[in-house]
């Protein structure tokens, strides 16, 4: 099924990685009017009137990637919603989750010239073949004071207190 096509190049859309690779690559390549063409047969509406060519590449990728496999979670579009209505009212306040460590995952930190790696397991977490139950205890192992553990390896940011915080406490 020919599902991305212009009058001078076809794309289509195949369940191999390589395909859908080759698919993505391929509108690259197509013109403006080309892109602006296809937009229809992926959004049925026509394209907005100003958009640069770079973002019509970048958001027809994602349509096709969105449908070979799979949208994001209902989870994320819930929260991706609450965040766009927030950001019309005030500014943004603490509302994403920090990432969740699905076993499996390696976090790497380099400390003193050192590189640690730490595999996430179901159960908690694996040191230089040691399991440790969380990443706070592991990083206090490293550096030898309290450390979040989150926070030491990127996985979190560190909570910082306003400059208005401040000055309220003074």
């Amino acid at each position: 099924m020919d599902l991305l096509s212009s009058g001078r190049q076809s794309v289509t859309v195949a369940m191999e990685p390589q395909a859908l690779t080759e698919s993505v690559q391929s509108l690259a390549r197509l013109t403006p009017s080309e892109l602006r063409a296809l937009w229809p047969r992926w959004f049925n509406r026509l394209p907005p009137a100003r958009l640069r060519r770079d973002l019509l590449v970048r958001v027809l990728a994602y349509r096709l990637q969105e449908r070979q496999q799979g949208g994001l979670r209902a989870a994320t579009r819930k929260q991706l919603q609450v965040l766009a209505k927030l950001g019309k009212t005030s500014s943004i306040p603490k509302v994403v989750e920090p990432p969740r460590l699905t076993p499996g995952t390696h976090v790497i930190r380099e400390w003193k010239n050192e590189r640690h790696q730490v595999t996430v397991e179901t159960s908690g977490f694996v040191y230089r073949g040691q399991r440790y139950r969380s990443l706070s205890e592991i990083a206090c192992r490293i550096t030898g004071t309290r450390w979040s553990g989150p926070v030491f390896f990127g996985v979190k940011p560190a909570v910082r207190p306003s400059r208005a915080r401040k000055e309220e406490k003074a």
